[in-house]
C-alpha cells in the first residue's frame, strides 16, 4: 500500500491529481458475510493509513487536498450495528487526524 501512496502522491504534487476519493468498504473485515480479511484493529488501521497520508501531504504542499469519502458495504444480516460502528470508527479517523478533533470512540464489533 505504501508503494501505491508514493505513486499518488507524485501524481498529486505533478498536479495530475486534483482531489480524492476513498472508499472504504467494511465488507473487508473479517466478520462480514463478504469478508473475512482484515481485523478490526486493521480496518481501523486502514482509515488512519489513508487520513495520515492525506494530512501529510497537505503540510507538505501547504494547502488543502480536496477529499471524498465513500463508506460502504457491511454485511452482517445478525449484527447491523457492528458494520455501523465500523463505519462511525472510519470517520472519527478522518476527523481526528484532518479536523484537529479528539474524540475517543471505540467501535464495538461482534464476532460473528
Amino acid at each position: 500500500m505504501k508503494q501505491q501512496l508514493k505513486v499518488l502522491e507524485k501524481y498529486i504534487v505533478e498536479g495530475k491529481i486534483h482531489y480524492l476519493v476513498f472508499c472504504h468498504g467494511a465488507d473487508s473485515h473479517e466478520w462480514d458475510d463478504l469478508g473475512y480479511l482484515l481485523t478490526t484493529d486493521e480496518w481501523i488501521n486502514c482509515s488512519e493509513i489513508v487520513y495520515s497520508f492525506v494530512l501529510n501531504l497537505q503540510k507538505k504542499l501547504k494547502r488543502q487536498i480536496p477529499l471524498s469519502i465513500s463508506l460502504f458495504g457491511g454485511y452482517r444480516d445478525d449484527d447491523y450495528d457492528s458494520v455501523l460502528s465500523l463505519h462511525t470508527a472510519d470517520l472519527v479517523q478522518c476527523l481526528n487526524l484532518l479536523c484537529g478533533q479528539k474524540i475517543n470512540y471505540i467501535p464495538i464489533v461482534k464476532e460473528k
